[in-house]
């Protein structure tokens, strides 16, 4: 190519033989296109609100680049290929597409790289998708702010992470939150509409927050925990799934096992450092919970067969407990595709449970019983409900059952319900300092000795 021609008629092509390649693999109207942050989003608005800085010295100061590399880029690449999973459970024969998996060379110098990678996910998305999801904390990622604008332009439908659609008030009530969320941490009006320029709703008219927003906090805690595991397991050899379902497999129904031990400890600490208090330290612990929670329903699963699905749930309302599901085939502990699987089928399960929870039991229901825990401790309905009529039962069942993965599935999803009502009483969740850990794994645990899958 001749030194004096456009770089523009470079770079032309790299988009258009993309287009071309979408085109060839979904047609017209084929796409689910999931909204990920890259290179900024909620972890970067944290990082930010951490070290007191601005996005841009985030990127060009020598000794902060370090934690945007890590804490926001990194960060956002391992929670979009987990939302991208769970797309993929969502929406099983369709193309789901993630946009975080594109890295065009050409483009890695330019000053308009970022510009040029939204002009080719706004065509992406105006020519070819029919489902955009806005996954949780969308909001404070520029370029998700602007596909979901064109996905209502466009008349598109806007889903959550496990298809269930978004209204326009919907979506301009998570950006009023976004918005709403900054001010708690003391930003400026002027700076925060630097930071989230208002979102365009309609060519016509500007966008009218509705009235009232309710904020159920669901997003925020949920996302919490994905990316809380989702980190802990690439941070933590201590914690790899290999090494998880060893434990599960030592002890699970006697009173003091490794998980059940790890529940109460967190829960104890949760309600000593109080789950009221600003600091924040209770609700912290809580969440820890949570998280544990989490793992040991994504290490039953590994090892003893996946929780019965909602739908098998209704359709077999009087026989589900002998209901039989099929033989659990070896786990391959070295697949990568096979842990994502199992942790998008657990979260997706738990997105469900949530929904057909707070069908049946409002929020403000939740509140009087997290008040009556905050003030009486553990002798509250809470602590009847995790601790009497779901993990009891798991471990009576035994996780090698149907009935016991379920009741796992009940108290985790019920903890998280838990933490949901205590955020939206008394604050958000503090980040979480993690330390590096420096000694292996035990060496019993390091010997080769895989799991039994039963």
């Amino acid at each position: 190519m001749p030194a004096h021609e456009p770089f523009e008629n470079l770079l032309k092509p790299v988009s258009d033989v993309f287009i071309q390649g979408v085109k060839c693999l979904a047609g017209t109207r084929g796409i689910v296109y999931t909204t990920v942050p890259i290179t900024s989003g909620y972890n970067q608005f944290k990082l930010m609100h951490e070290l007191n800085c601005s996005a841009e010295e985030l990127k060009t100061n020598s000794d902060l680049l370090h934690r945007y590399r890590a804490d926001v880029l990194d960060a956002n690449l391992l929670s979009a290929a987990s939302w991208a999973d769970q797309a993929r459970n969502a929406f099983p024969g369709k193309v789901v597409l993630d946009p975080s998996q594109l890295f065009v060379l050409e483009w890695k110098d330019r000053i308009d790289n970022q510009k040029l990678y939204y002009e080719l996910w706004d065509r992406v998305i105006a020519e070819f998708a029919h489902t955009v999801i806005a996954t949780p904390k969308w909001a404070f990622s520029l370029g998700s702010r602007k596909e979901i604008e064109i996905a209502i332009r466009a008349g598109l439908q806007v889903t959550d992470i496990i298809g269930d659609e978004f209204k326009v008030d919907e979506l301009i009530a998570q950006d009023a939150d976004a918005r709403r969320e900054l001010r708690d941490w003391g930003w400026s009006p002027s700076r925060i509409s630097e930071a989230l320029p208002p979102l365009v709703v309609d060519l016509d008219s500007e966008p009218r927050p509705p009235a009232s927003v309710e904020n159920r906090h669901w997003h925020e805690i949920f996302n919490w925990v994905h990316e809380d595991i989702v980190r802990f397991g690439k941070e933590r050899e201590l914690y790899t799934p290999f090494t998880d379902d060893l434990k599960t497999q030592k002890g699970w129904t006697s009173p003091d096992s490794w998980k059940v031990a790890k529940f109460e400890k967190y829960w104890s600490n949760s309600l000593r450092a109080g789950l009221a208090e600003g600091n924040g330290l209770g609700r912290l612990e809580l969440a820890s919970m949570c998280v544990c929670a989490v793992a040991a329903l994504q290490s039953s699963v590994r090892l003893y067969g996946r929780l019965p699905t909602h739908e098998e749930l209704r359709a077999n309302a009087s026989t589900w407990k002998t209901m039989k599901l099929p033989k659990v085939p070896t786990f391959n502990y070295n697949s990568t595709h096979e842990v994502n699987r199992v942790a998008t089928d657990v979260f997706t399960w738990l997105q469900k449970e949530h929904k057909k929870m707070r069908e049946r039991h409002p929020i403000e229901r939740d509140n009087r019983d997290t008040e009556s825990l905050a003030r009486d401790g553990h002798d509250s309905p809470w602590g009847h409900e995790l601790w009497n009529e779901h993990l009891m039962y798991a471990q009576q069942k035994g996780l090698e059952t149907i009935e016991g993965r379920y009741h796992l599935g009940l108290f985790t999803a019920s903890a998280l319900r838990l933490l949901e009502s205590a955020v939206s009483l008394y604050g958000s969740i503090p980040a979480r300092k993690v330390q590096d850990v420096t000694r292996k794994v035990l060496r019993e645990e390091n010997s080769g000795i895989h799991p039994k899958v039963v």
